[in-house]
């Protein structure tokens, strides 16, 4: 009955997780609407993000660890606290470099696995990402470089 209630909750919490992912997105395009509307009558808002703040460029994904996602070109995919999300966390923050698999195993598992594990995750990730309509962003996880894996944002096309 424990582990029932355990997977009552942890369904639960992963629901939550959802629904507060796509308040927020729903806010943010709602921000944005009202923005448009603001330049249109010609009168712009302030910005509210702080000037230190970097801007946000849409081509490249963010994970957003408060509701464990990936935010891309305005979609998001939540992934949990998961292998997927700090694999996907770990190519983001070395965009367009590859990593090999014991790097990636050391920083992600923090244990000795077979490269297999790898694969398997990446599997699962590009299913995922593919499925919350982020095709593109699934593509770019390249792993044709033997023994590497890379997030391949700037291919030439």
């Amino acid at each position: 009955m424990t582990d029932t209630r355990e997977q009552q909750i942890r369904a639960n919490l992963k629901r939550l997780a959802a629904i507060q992912a796509v308040t927020i997105s729903a806010h943010e395009e709602y921000a944005a609407i009202l923005q448009a509307e603001l330049d249109a009558l010609g009168h712009p808002m302030q910005s509210a993000r702080p000037q230190n703040e970097k801007s946000i460029d849409p081509d490249h994904p963010l994970i957003d660890r408060n509701v464990m996602c990936v935010v891309y070109r305005g979609k998001q995919c939540f992934l949990g606290n998961t292998l997927m999300l700090k694999f996907m966390e770990r190519l983001v923050h070395r965009a367009n470099q590859y990593v090999n698999y014991n790097q990636l195993l050391s920083e992600v598992w923090n244990a000795v696995r077979e490269p297999s594990s790898v694969r398997s995750v990446v599997k699962e990730l590009r299913a995922k990402l593919r499925a919350a309509g982020m095709a593109g962003l699934s593509d770019a996880i390249d792993g044709r470089v033997y023994g590497h894996y890379g997030l391949i944002l700037n291919r030439a096309r």
